[in-house]
């Protein structure tokens, strides 16, 4: 099943169901937000990539192609954290003040812990924040899911990771966009198709 796929099954659940993963009523206004989103143009993605200096992965593509944007439908659920995802303007507004600068672990003072950096992933770079992490999810601007142009040697270019905020830390999420979807299709479907 293909990203575009995957992203009419969640949102059919979602029409469907008229719930969220924390059961929460989706308003019909929010339905329609999601509706009128259409998606990103090969000039404009070609523009994006060209102004931050990437490549994306063909499936990145393929889902902006689908819907630049997903306004406050959570499209990825990951351990029942709902992310919605950022449009192409957006990413570029928020790569102005967040991963806008390269930032080491041990540069970081009082936030830095030798031992807990052990927990590291070996195929991200010991870094807080990177210019080359490109955002394109949030959960409220304080957990974001993103591309990595510069993983670790054991990594791979455009690998997801998950930066979250206090405590700060950077997670491994996935080699590509597509199981990331996949995973958040069962889960979004075990959570919002079951009696409450």
């Amino acid at each position: 099943m293909g990203v575009k796929e995957l992203v009419q099954q969640i949102e059919q659940i979602y029409f469907n169901q008229r719930v969220d993963v924390l059961w929460e009523p989706i308003k019909d206004d929010t339905i329609a937000d999601y509706q009128a989103v259409e998606g990103a143009s090969d000039i404009l993605l070609d523009a994006f990539e060209q102004q931050l200096g990437i490549k994306l992965p063909a499936s990145m593509r393929e889902l902006y192609r689908y819907k630049n944007g997903s306004e406050m439908l959570e499209i990825f659920c990951l351990d029942e954290e709902a992310f919605r995802l950022m449009s192409l303007e957006e990413i570029l507004q928020t790569k102005e003040y967040f991963q806008d600068r390269d930032l080491l672990w041990e540069e970081v003072g009082d936030l830095y812990d030798p031992d807990e950096l052990k927990n590291l992933d070996e195929r991200i770079q010991p870094y807080l924040f990177h210019k080359r992490w490109i955002p394109f999810a949030t959960l409220g601007n304080a957990l974001y899911l993103m591309l990595d142009y510069a993983p670790a040697p054991k990594g791979k270019q455009g690998q997801i990771i998950l930066y979250v905020h206090d405590p700060d830390f950077i997670y491994y999420i996935a080699e590509d966009i597509e199981p990331v979807l996949s995973e958040s299709l069962e889960e979004i479907r075990e959570i919002c198709t079951s009696p409450q």
